[in-house]
């Protein structure tokens, strides 16, 4: 039997994120089917290669669920060429997509959170507010 491992990814872009040498952050959840496992939080501003190094190391594998998967894909691997470095491979799952393949609704991760009337516990990370989000939208549109 395989297990159910999957991450709750979120990487804060800079507004104009044409400028790759601005600093972003890459927040993480593990997650054992419904069990937080887990974290990863890095602030990223030179050093891309040792944190995308680790990066890599925490998510193995594992697929992968992001609020706007594209624009998170498609800015990682923009940093990642612009540092010489491969870009992931691991499956992405789309929780913005599959709100509007199933609701015809679609939005922020606020929204989205106001849309199916879903709370987040008060005392946590802040740094992981939009990963535990994810996660409720998450198992959310799956069931």
């Amino acid at each position: 039997m395989k297990k159910k491992y999957w991450i709750s990814l979120c990487i804060e872009r800079p507004e104009d994120d044409s400028n790759l040498d601005q600093n972003f952050s890459i927040s993480a959840i593990k997650y054992f089917k419904d069990t937080e496992i887990e974290y990863f939080f890095e602030e990223i501003d030179k050093n891309f290669i040792g944190v995308y190094e680790a990066f890599k190391g925490f998510i193995g594998r594992h697929y992968l669920v992001s609020h706007y998967a594209y624009f998170e894909r498609d800015f990682l691997k923009r940093v990642a060429r612009k540092n010489k470095q491969k870009m992931i491979r691991n499956k992405w799952v789309d929780t913005q997509e599959i709100m509007i393949e199933q609701n015809e609704f679609g939005g922020t991760i606020e929204d989205a959170m106001s849309y199916f009337d879903l709370d987040i516990k008060k005392n946590i990370n802040p740094n992981f507010y939009n990963n535990l989000a994810i996660h409720k939208i998450y198992r959310r549109v799956i069931n």
